[in-house]
């Protein structure tokens, strides 16, 4: 039978493995319990030089108390290694709802550095796969891109979308989530920080295939392009451009009239420079650029299909207003994403029962 000790808080130190991160308020809370109820589980710790312990499991626990002003704590004390020690943690940690991507990658750098290992040799370990690992090692190559609380509360695959920008938007993609965060309490879902990159990429591309400037900023994920994007286009076709704040419009060298493009115009050209842009890009710039209403944009590009295509013109789709809501993460969901949403389901609900509720849903939406 496992004895268990009371041990004055004073002898006890932090582990030097922990990766948690524990929040005053959580740390009062439990304090708060502690001084209700008393402790209920006791601590893990193993013994060291000068008759003082280190915790192996536990410090939350130990911390609230000494929170609480309490003077002693039950433990349990055992002989461990570092390893064992670091497995221990893992194992504690994992059983955990609240610990964090983050922090199991933490907690993997710690395991490769401490067990000189290979991915696939700590996977074997865990009982994980090697992509498992390599996945969770990479959110780390965030780290500096933004503050540490919107780290923590990242997961795996949101980080992975940000990791799929390029490097030349990998910092602009890092500061809208990171100002997402603040601003909401949580990051952009995975789907929207894609097609936050969809964005700043057609921009960048846009611009290119204009012989504009560098992008400015969006302020959020499918916002139609800015006043450079048309000062751009106006230099391309050889157009007027007034600068804001100047003394007047000023003619751009061989400059020849042009008649106003209109909003069908617009579409073609854009589709030209763009096979790829989406209906919902194609009605926010309508929007933007001609100050349509979102009914009109869509009129006119329902037109322009007809235009084109006749009897079999495709119907606009506008995703972002066809939104089913996840039973599991309670967020909405894009219908036109189901795959990628199940993909990500599958780390809440392994069996996938939610996931089947959902793409019946979605199918049923989209009449598919």
């Amino acid at each position: 039978m496992t004895e268990v000790v009371r041990l004055p808080v004073d002898l006890i130190d932090p582990s030097p493995f922990n990766t948690r991160r524990f929040t005053d308020s959580e740390l009062r809370e439990l304090a708060d319990s502690l001084k209700r109820s008393g402790q209920v589980q006791p601590i893990k710790v193993r013994p060291r030089p000068g008759g003082r312990y280190e915790i192996v499991v536990g410090e939350r626990r130990w911390r609230a108390a000494r929170l609480a002003g309490l003077e002693y704590v039950d433990a349990i004390v055992v002989e461990m290694s570092d390893e064992e020690v670091i497995m221990a943690q893992w194992e504690e940690n994992e059983a955990r709802r609240d610990f964090t991507d983050y922090e199991r990658a933490l907690k993997l750098r710690q395991m490769l550095d401490t067990f000189k290992c290979s991915y696939g040799e700590l996977a074997d370990r865990l009982g994980k796969s090697k992509g498992w690992v390599s996945n969770h090692l990479r959110m780390l190559e965030l780290e500096g891109a933004f503050s540490r609380e919107t780290l923590f509360k990242l997961f795996e695959f949101q980080a992975r979308a940000i990791l799929s920008a390029p490097e030349s938007l990998r910092d602009r993609v890092c500061r809208w989530v990171d100002e997402f965060t603040r601003e909401h309490g949580e990051p952009p879902s995975a789907d929207a920080i894609k097609d936050y990159i969809w964005q700043l990429r057609m921009e960048e591309e846009l611009r290119e295939a204009l012989g504009g400037e560098e992008a400015a900023e969006p302020s959020v994920a499918y916002e139609a392009s800015d006043t450079k994007v048309e000062e751009a286009e106006a230099e391309a076709v050889g157009e007027t451009v007034e600068v804001e704040g100047g003394e007047g419009e000023e003619a751009v060298e061989g400059a020849v009239d042009e008649p106003e493009e209109t909003p069908r115009e617009f579409i073609q050209r854009t589709r030209e420079i763009w096979p790829g842009a989406t209906d919902e890009f194609l009605v926010d710039s309508l929007m933007s650029r001609f100050g349509l209403s979102e009914t009109e944009a869509r009129r006119e590009l329902e037109e322009y299909y007809r235009e084109k295509y006749g009897p079999s013109a495709p119907k606009v789709r506008m995703p972002r207003g066809e939104t089913v809501k996840c039973p599991v993460c309670r967020r909405p969901v894009d219908p036109l994403e189901v795959q990628s949403k199940i993909e990500e389901l599958r780390a809440f609900e392994p069996e996938l029962r939610a996931c089947d509720w959902l793409e019946r849903e979605t199918f049923k939406r989209l009449a598919i």
